[in-house]
């Protein structure tokens, strides 16, 4: 695996980030009505872990939850996947999508990123996330 530096952040990252959008059960697209995650595939609990294990084995230091629209299953399996190596790997999942209801729950408002943050952390249990894209 090749790493390269991220911008100007100085972390040094993998080439290839790993997604895990389609980690977990089927569930709306961002809220969308009459769309689904398995419009994109829908990877089992278990299927994610091997996954994961994969990517680590071939060098994958790089991880996105994908944490936008559809809060859970991609966060919690990575989670739990990363449990152990969180400090061998960067973390960067995302904000600004709508996450539930609250007509304050999208958007950059520090109300609603903390939030989101805060529920971040507790899914994917860590105490920080090293990137965060709006």
């Amino acid at each position: 695996m090749k790493y390269r530096y991220l911008g100007s952040t100085g972390l040094s990252v993998s080439e290839l980030c790993f997604g895990a959008m389609t980690f977990g059960e089927k569930g709306a697209f961002l809220g969308a009505p009459g769309r689904n995650w398995s419009e994109f595939g829908v990877v089992p609990e278990q299927t994610a872990y091997d996954r994961v294990r994969k990517a680590r084995g071939a060098g994958v230091s790089f991880f996105d939850p994908a944490g936008r629209g559809r809060p859970g299953p991609g966060e919690e399996l990575l989670g739990n996947a990363l449990k152990g190596k969180r400090q061998q790997v960067i973390i960067g999942t995302k904000g600004r999508w709508q996450t539930d209801p609250n007509p304050n729950a999208l958007g950059a408002s520090r109300y609603h990123i903390i939030n989101a943050v805060e529920g971040s952390l507790q899914r994917l249990k860590t105490d920080y996330i090293d990137i965060y894209h709006l």
